[in-house]
């Protein structure tokens, strides 16, 4: 197509010159006016591209805060036990305990979880749904026990079970709020197992029914051994103090006033976090 337009160009500029006295200058004239051309449109000549700027070397991507963006809400599963045990009439128990500590720097809320149950060739043995965690609200530094014990089906003929916690925790949105707790004791019981007596005394300035009340038990290596726990369903005016019993529930034979070096008390009012 540049070859035709040029030879047009040319047949033009030949017809203009035919007026004159000298044809043949007028041809040799257009000649090399198409040879001129020629050139300039020349299609196998490259087309010269525009140069193009070097590439940028890519900045390097900032480096990203590889904390979590909950870690002022961190906790720290310490400790857990599965313990398989027989009762007096021949029933197979398991009692479960995951201890918790509250790593991080704000209350934590301890909703129901759940854990699995695993023998030693991590076969599922048993599945436990609604686990409690208590305290409730756990406070930074603190520590918190679940613990659960339930028949199982058979003797799995061991003494101890791994237990895998699935654990639902969260920051509170619920004031943390306590009550006092004195005059506490510790005793075994008549028929097994161990009984605590105590008092609690509403410091607050509002009265509250439902009041929780948990005792975690510790051994020599402040691992959690147990629980006990109750509800009182009395109002507890303010500035009130009422008396509370509480005792452990199908616990091992290994759980004694003896075996427990050192436990925590808890009083609280009934909390629902949603």
């Amino acid at each position: 197509m540049k070859r035709f337009i040029a030879w047009m160009l040319a047949f033009v500029f030949v017809v203009g010159m035919i007026g004159c006295s000298a044809l043949e200058n007028a041809v040799k004239e257009a000649d090399n006016y198409i040879q001129d051309l020629d050139e300039k449109i020349d299609d196998s000549k490259p087309v010269k591209e525009p140069e193009k700027e070097p590439a940028k070397e890519p900045e390097p991507a900032k480096e990203q805060d590889s904390s979590p963006d909950n870690e002022d809400e961190a906790y720290e599963v310490v400790y857990t036990k599965g313990t398989v045990y027989t009762n007096s009439i021949g029933t197979t128990w398991l009692q479960v305990v995951v201890q918790i500590e509250n790593t991080g720097s704000v209350p934590l809320f301890l909703n129901s979880s759940s854990a699995d149950i695993e023998d030693a060739d991590g076969k599922l043995v048993k599945t436990l749904s609604y686990l409690s965690g208590y305290p409730q609200v756990l406070m930074p530094s603190e520590t918190a026990l679940l613990v659960e014990e339930t028949t199982l089906d058979s003797n799995p003929g061991v003494d101890e079970l791994t237990v895998i916690p699935h654990l639902d925790i969260e920051k509170a949105k619920v004031d943390c709020v306590r009550y006092s707790i004195t005059d506490e004791s510790l005793a075994n019981e008549q028929y097994g197992g161990i009984k605590m007596l105590g008092r609690v005394e509403n410091t607050t300035t509002e009265a509250k029914g439902l009041i929780y009340i948990v005792a975690n038990l510790y051994d020599a290596d402040h691992h959690g051994i147990g629980q006990m726990f109750t509800i009182l369903t009395n109002e507890l005016k303010p500035g009130e103090k009422i008396g509370f019993s509480m005792s452990t529930f199908s616990s091992p034979d290994s759980l004694t006033a003896e075996s427990v070096a050192s436990y925590e008390v808890f009083a609280f009012p009934s909390q629902f976090q949603f």
